[in-house]
């Protein structure tokens, strides 16, 4: 059987794309293990196709259309390969890393615009699929609080206090938990990045041996 699918998801600045990115290398070199397909984070393209800026996150009107509209990629993106799976034949299914999820756009509309905004999406057929996505998965929830790695750029929104930071993580955490959605978390202290590969192999690993 192929791994789990893997999310990595939490706060903006906590090292996702860059351990998506070392991840991508290890399979390669993983001979009995099949390529995983990467979802880049979807995001970006959205923001930059409809001209949003990271001012944008926090507008009530804005904000939300946003938010919808990274939720739908996301679906678009895990749909697509689902659909690739169907060509396969048995025991050569694909399997996926994203770099973000479906809860993320939720979370950041509950943080920065409102649980109205919030509510909408998870009423949203979308997010149920997601949602049992995610369920059957290995969740990565990195935590929030290595100063060193903050940054502000045209589609981040730039944190005013590393308190501000921790909170969005702990939104992570509770709306994770209301969702019924087992993960595990990357501590902050695990910054070497040869590091923070091996906890997420060998999270996969016990998530396969507890499938068997």
């Amino acid at each position: 059987m192929p791994p789990p699918n893997i999310y990595l998801t939490g706060a903006h600045c906590s090292g996702k794309t860059t351990l998506l990115q070392a991840l991508q290398t290890h399979f390669l070199t993983q001979i009995h293990t099949k390529q995983p397909t990467i979802i880049n984070e979807v995001v970006r393209p959205v923001m930059r196709a409809h001209a949003f800026t990271a001012a944008d996150v926090k507008d009530e009107s804005k904000g939300p259309i946003l938010q919808r509209a990274t939720l739908a990629a996301q679906f678009v993106a895990e749909q697509r390969c689902n659909y690739n799976d169907k060509d396969k034949g048995e025991g050569e299914t694909t399997w996926f890393i994203s770099d973000r999820s479906g809860l993320d756009p939720i979370v950041y509309a509950q943080t920065y615009v409102g649980s109205a905004a919030a509510a909408a999406l998870q009423e949203s057929f979308e997010w149920g699929v997601l949602r049992e996505n995610m369920r059957g998965a290995l969740v990565v929830l990195y935590e929030a609080g290595n100063a060193d790695w903050v940054s502000a750029d045209e589609v981040r929104v730039k944190y005013e206090t590393v308190e501000e930071w921790e909170a969005l993580h702990r939104c992570f955490v509770k709306m994770l938990g209301e969702q019924g959605i087992a993960f595990v978390v990357l501590p902050k202290e695990t910054v070497d990045l040869g590091e923070r590969v091996r906890f997420v192999v060998e999270a996969m690993e016990a998530r396969m041996k507890s499938s068997t």
